[in-house]
């Protein structure tokens, strides 16, 4: 997806806004801490994370945050692990017999 410039992030109380590559820069002390990423028309993003050094970009403060839906609209996210054996996904929609499956 792609960056997201001005999304508030916080880890244990000190916030920042993210740049324009959608990168943020925070100093906190090391332990377990909540991340939450906000930004305005976006879902709001909360993960715990271990903070033990340095995180990186692609690291565990990443926050894959997604635009909120409209009415009618519908969102599917599909998750593996680094070795996937099987990515096979199946979805039911409608109110009768008749009801799709993809």
């Amino acid at each position: 997806g792609a960056s997201i410039a001005g999304a508030r992030a916080c880890i244990a109380g000190a916030c920042t806004l993210t740049n324009a590559a959608g990168i943020y820069r925070l100093l906190v002390g090391r332990g377990t801490a909540q991340l939450v990423v906000t930004s305005s028309n976006f879902v709001t993003f909360t993960q715990m994370i271990r903070v033990d050094g340095d995180i990186g970009p692609g690291q565990q403060a990443d926050a894959p945050i997604a635009p909120v839906l409209g009415a009618g609209e519908m969102r599917v996210v599909l998750t593996w692990n680094e070795h996937p054996s099987d990515l096979d996904s199946h979805a039911f929609f409608g109110d009768s017999a008749e009801a799709c499956h993809l």
